[in-house]
């Protein structure tokens, strides 16, 4: 097979369509094309074509996932996700993730620990909220469970579930004692505080 032709991609100026024996057959990134040294003429066989567009596929999933981690740290399924959007094939995917492991660019169990530490340091929410916020970044339960036991304990959780209480106390109007417990029962269960701490806070600060 004979590369007769190498065109420039009109959207993705970084990308250019090969023509083989005369039609088009495959696209590649530039800086495959650089690896392989290739140029109009040259004689191809099908396992080459093959070598070139894992080459290509693997290469442009590591950009797109080193991209990705620029803005903060992902978890394995976000990563995943993120990739599929890009029609990447799975085999490639959890290429890069081994690779993305290999070089600790992520790590499941950091994630969900600073996630934790983030979301209860500027806004406290309750374990059930971070439970469910690590579920949507895709953690499996087991870390789940793990991560939360070591990084907010009950203790934790009362703690600022009172903080929280206290500023809202502050800044909400009602109308009696009842309206008062309610809107505080409301409102720290809404921020995902087991029923036992709002029971327990509440009764301390709404009597």
């Amino acid at each position: 097979m004979k590369i007769t032709g190498i065109e420039q991609q009109r959207k993705d100026k970084n990308r250019y369509n090969f023509y083989v024996d005369g039609e088009y057959m495959f696209a590649l990134y530039d800086d495959t094309i650089l690896k392989y040294g290739l140029r109009r003429g040259d004689m191809l066989e099908a396992r080459q074509i093959k070598e070139m567009k894992d080459y290509d596929s693997y290469n442009y999933a590591k950009k797109v996932a080193y991209n990705y981690l620029s803005y903060r740290q992902r978890s394995r399924r976000e990563i995943s996700r993120k990739l599929k959007t890009k029609k990447i094939p799975d085999r490639t995917i959890d290429k890069v993730i081994k690779w993305l492991e290999e070089l600790k660019y992520i790590n499941d169990e950091e994630f969900a620990k600073q996630l934790i530490e983030n979301k209860v340091a500027r806004k406290p929410i309750g374990r059930k909220m971070v439970e469910k916020k690590l579920f949507q970044s895709g953690i499996d339960k087991e870390t789940i469970v793990k991560t939360i036991t070591e990084n907010y304990s009950p203790e934790m959780e009362l703690q600022k579930a009172e903080e929280l209480l206290k500023k809202y106390v502050k800044k909400v109007k009602y109308k009696d004692e009842f309206d008062k417990r309610n809107k505080c029962f409301k409102y720290l269960a809404s921020r995902g505080f087991e029923y036992d701490t709002v029971e327990q806070i509440i009764n301390m600060h709404c009597k």
